[in-house]
């Protein structure tokens, strides 16, 4: 497909989720521009690149399919943009607590949309790398003495915590060497930003690995509708109904290491949009300066566009 960058810049500079999203991105971009705007930076310099919305005289139910030609890689990553768009919706749409499993499933989609996040994060740059036909250094170059230095990492980390894991579970949890995290650690390079997801990506996992795989965690009523929960920090204190029962009448315990359900709830998933938006940052510059300032020839037959001014 013969495009001009004047002709993309120009609908792109047009196109918005209010103004052109399917329904969802129209009726919900509210709920993730503010914390999350480059979700919606990228869809507007990439991801409508793949569309029939480069197409004139299309239908408007046609405008946004992807057209025939464009990479199956660079399809991924643009459903995985999003999916994970999709995925805070869901959680949003439990902050009112209308199911009853609200909680549990608000936290499992946090969860969900980190997973999604880091598969996105990786195929792009599994993408950028071979745009610039370099080699990823950690799937292709890593020595032995390195891969043991990782592996003995994990032991360091992990092995203690092995029986315990296999008397609960019935099970040893898997070594993965490597694993996506190690690939995108090269990624950003002490990317101070990827550490702050880190650090907040797995504390969402313990909570939701305990609110949604352990035996029913306690909650303290305190009024019709509104409950204390532990605080992501605590969690570990309180797994079970009973531990929360043993400190219930103690208020200082309670003020200390409580919180109202509800505003764990909003404090987390505010704070995973505004981390993602951060860690956006990066593949979206290196996306626009591979595409419109180097004209990267092997992206453009991805996209199957070719440039003509």
């Amino acid at each position: 497909m013969k495009l001009s960058l004047s002709e993309i810049s120009r609908i792109s500079e047009l196109t918005s989720f209010e103004n052109d999203g399917d329904t969802f991105e129209r009726q919900y971009y509210h709920l993730v521009n503010p914390l999350f705007p480059h979700c919606q930076d990228f869809w507007k310099k990439l991801v409508i690149l793949i569309t029939n919305r480069m197409c004139t005289n299309m239908a408007p139910e046609q405008r946004i399919r992807p057209r025939a030609k464009v990479s199956s890689d660079i399809l991924d990553i643009s459903m995985l943009n999003y999916s994970v768009f999709m995925k805070l919706l869901y959680a949003d749409n439990h902050l009112s607590g209308a199911a009853i499993s609200s909680f549990e499933d608000f936290y499992s989609n946090l969860v969900s949309a980190c997973d999604l996040a880091e598969e996105f994060l990786q195929k792009c740059y599994l993408l950028f790398r071979e745009c610039v036909e370099e080699e990823v250094e950690f799937l292709e170059r890593l020595s032995k003495n390195t891969f043991l230095a990782v592996a003995g990492d994990w032991y360091d980390r992990n092995y203690t915590e092995l029986y315990a894991n296999y008397y609960s579970k019935g099970k040893a949890n898997p070594i993965r060497i490597p694993n996506r995290k190690h690939i995108l650690d090269e990624y950003y390079q002490g990317n101070p930003p990827w550490k702050e997801y880190k650090v907040f990506s797995q504390s969402l996992r313990t909570f939701r690995n305990v609110i949604v795989h352990e035996t029913l965690m306690g909650q303290i009523v305190i009024s019709p509708g509104v409950s204390l929960v532990p605080q992501k920090g605590k969690i570990k204190q309180y797994k079970r109904i009973t531990d929360v029962l043993a400190i219930i009448n103690n208020q200082s315990i309670v003020q200390r290491d409580f919180i109202v359900k509800s505003e764990q709830m909003q404090l987390d998933i505010n704070e995973l949009k505004r981390i993602l938006n951060l860690i956006w940052d990066k593949p979206l510059k290196e996306f626009v300066k591979l595409f419109y300032e180097d004209r990267n020839n092997i992206l453009l037959k991805k996209f199957d566009i070719e440039l003509v001014d």
